[in-house]
């Protein structure tokens, strides 16, 4: 009998025979040592799921960020090199709201949804997988749902999506009167409008409000539904199954496990149409991003474009007409020629194309016809880098950047020394007044250089035109004042 014992017992113990209490004793050594194996082997587990979990995320979280970093970078490149006609029509708050809040839309949506699109579809596969071996009839029954619920996917992507847009372009004019107002501060507050902004800004945050319920409405009536038609699954297995069990050809373990399974299977699928409404609200933000990316530039250079050296300034007009777009032609057959060194100023009343002269000579616009030439070159034919580097511009309403006056002197030149940015500010007669600054050139001038008056702005407006300068005009420049 002891034999036999030992012979059962063997496979539990390290050594086949043991006499008195030393049986016991031994047992309970081998039992503490399998427990303490499978308590190392589960936190083992617990440790690679955490390693792998943490390389997954990061990588996800990473790759979003790449894709935010270089989708922000290229919008902002696109839009540096669209023509003026483009932001004649756009505010500077929805161009901000397009960059920021929509390319964050899309990121967002890259992290959060793509290992959640990974993993349920994966969990997918692996139960109906069990589901078809399990008993294939019952596993196609399990699909009978499935177009049904695919339909009214469809149709609630079709209903949302222009709701989503809308939402979008709502945030986009609150940004644009939230920007339009801090700007513009003080003149709400000198004529003593604050309560007059209030109530635009409160009529805009209402209609996104609006949509924003609209968009509610719709998920709450289409969620219930979706579940509705996905509940019918399980009932139609329990009233197929069941049939099939009072026939015997379905054990109700059979059917017990299957509908565990089942739930599993369902599952995912009502994952998936949740973070389908989160790519179509991301997808809205995307066509808004991609609108600017696949408008092309109007103002662009040719194949044979040329790069030319320092130009003498001699600046021809040849039969020039244009119009700003949906408007008459605010110059028609226009034939000047202005000499290197000739000053000239251009005086008429408001609209008569003073700006617009300078514009075509900038080239921020194309002529409709005639011809435009610095010295003998159609501007055509001319990289707009090669000529714009050397025109100098002081615009009526001068516009600083928020940094120091050292910096807005030097964007004419970067690269410009101490040397040629306090000669231009005594160019510009605005060394002196610089100067009674406590920071003198390293002195912050605010947004839109707030911390100056209009005159000191205007100074160092013309500064920074050329701060390269010599200390009196060029010879071969010609100079237009309007």
């Amino acid at each position: 009998m002891r034999e036999v014992i030992d012979n059962i017992l063997t496979p539990y113990f390290t050594e086949g025979r043991y006499i008195g209490n030393d049986f016991a004793d031994t047992k309970i050594a081998t039992d503490f040592d399998l427990l303490q194996f499978y308590a190392l082997l589960l936190l083992g587990v617990y440790i690679l799921h955490t390693i792998f979990s943490f390389i997954s995320r990061y990588l996800l979280n990473r790759t979003g960020q790449d894709i935010l970093f270089s989708l922000r970078v290229q919008v902002y490149d696109h839009l540096q090199h669209l023509g003026l006609r483009f932001y004649n029509d756009r505010s500077t708050g929805e161009l901000m709201s397009r960059v920021t809040a929509d390319v964050e839309s899309l990121q967002n949506t890259i992290t959060d949804t793509l290992e959640r699109v990974l993993v349920n579809i994966a969990t997918i596969l692996i139960f109906g997988g069990i589901l078809f071996g399990l008993s294939f009839e019952l596993a196609l029954i399990t699909l009978l749902p499935l177009p049904l619920y695919s339909v009214l996917i469809i149709f609630y992507n079709r209903t949302v999506r222009p709701y989503y847009t809308m939402a979008r372009e709502r945030i986009a004019d609150i940004s644009a009167l939230l920007q339009d107002n801090l700007s513009g501060i003080r003149v709400i507050k000198c004529f003593a409008r604050e309560d007059h902004e209030l109530s635009r800004f409160t009529q805009k945050c209402k209609a996104f409000l609006t949509i924003s319920i609209t968009i509610i409405k719709t998920r709450v009536a289409f969620f219930p539904v979706a579940r509705l038609v996905i509940s019918m699954g399980p009932l139609l297995i329990l009233l197929f199954g069941g049939r099939q069990i009072i026939s015997g050809e379905l054990t109700i373990g059979t059917l017990f496990a299957f509908q565990s399974f089942l739930w599993r299977f369902y599952g995912p699928v009502e994952s998936l149409t949740r973070i389908n409404d989160t790519i179509v609200r991301a997808a809205a933000s995307a066509r808004r991003i991609f609108e600017i990316l696949d408008t092309q530039p109007e103002i662009k250079d040719t194949p044979n474009a040329q790069t030319y050296g320092r130009l003498n300034g001699r600046v021809e007009f040849q039969n020039v007409t244009f119009a700003y777009e949906h408007g008459p032609p605010v110059l028609h057959d226009v034939s000047l020629n202005v000499q290197p060194g000739q000053l000239i100023g251009l005086v008429g009343p408001s609209g008569a194309g003073k700006t617009t002269i300078i514009n075509l000579i900038c080239r921020f616009y194309d002529p409709d016809s005639g011809t435009v030439c610095v010295d003998g070159h159609d501007l055509k034919n001319m990289q707009r880098a090669s000529l714009r580097s050397q025109i100098g511009m002081v615009l009526q309403e001068p516009f600083l950047f928020n940094g120091t006056v050292r910096e807005n002197i030097a964007y004419g030149k970067l690269n410009a020394t101490e040397a040629d940015i306090i000669n231009a500010a005594m160019m510009a007669n605005a060394h002196d007044f610089v100067c009674g600054f406590p920071d003198t050139y390293d002195t912050h001038i605010g947004e839109r250089g707030v911390r100056l008056s209009g005159g000191e702005k205007q100074r160092i407006s013309i500064a920074r035109a050329h701060p390269q300068r010599p200390a009196h005009p060029h010879p071969g420049r010609s100079h237009i004042l309007c």
